[in-house]
């Protein structure tokens, strides 16, 4: 993140990202959350470190940002643990496309579903999975589907990267 760039916190919870690269790069940040609490926090956060300038809190919808922002309008966009509460994947990443500017960059840091050759490891992966999706209101994405919806919408895919968490 640079300076001039217009950023996109898509999920932001109460802006702890956003109040971070504001202060450490400069960018500005819109931030997009369906909580009514949360956007007040963030608000206050935002306030008492004197950022008011740099971060907008928006209470909205992710799934429709390109009803209020305009066409090619951010540099940046990111989902930080947020990508997962989404219902509607694809609509998402169709809205996503339409406000970023053309060469412009998602980050997604999140959950995904993985493929194992093991019909075991794949039980377990499989039962954490909903686990996960009932305790926290979640989507885990399956990964092969993600990466075939992505490229069909026209994104490049940059980088992946998985960990292995222990299953035991």
């Amino acid at each position: 993140l640079k300076a001039d760039h217009k950023v996109l916190d898509a999920g932001c919870g109460v802006c702890g990202p956003a109040r971070y690269f504001a202060k450490n790069t400069g960018c500005t940040i819109d931030a997009v959350s369906v909580s009514e609490i949360q956007v007040e926090t963030s608000q206050k956060y935002i306030r008492n470190e004197n950022l008011q300038d740099k971060i907008t809190v928006h209470l909205h919808d992710y799934h429709t940002v390109d009803n209020i922002f305009p066409k090619e309008h951010f540099d940046k966009a990111y989902f930080l643990e947020s990508f997962g509460h989404s219902t509607d994947k694809e609509k998402l990443l169709k809205a996503i496309w339409k406000i970023l500017k053309p060469g412009g960059e998602v980050y997604i840091k999140d959950l995904f579903r993985r493929i194992s050759s093991n019909w075991f490891v794949q039980r377990k992966i499989d039962s954490e999975i909903t686990k996960i999706n009932k305790a926290y209101y979640y989507e885990v994405a399956d990964l092969n589907k993600f990466v075939d919806l992505v490229r069909e919408i026209g994104y490049v895919i940059v980088f992946i990267k998985t960990i292995d968490i222990p299953l035991e």
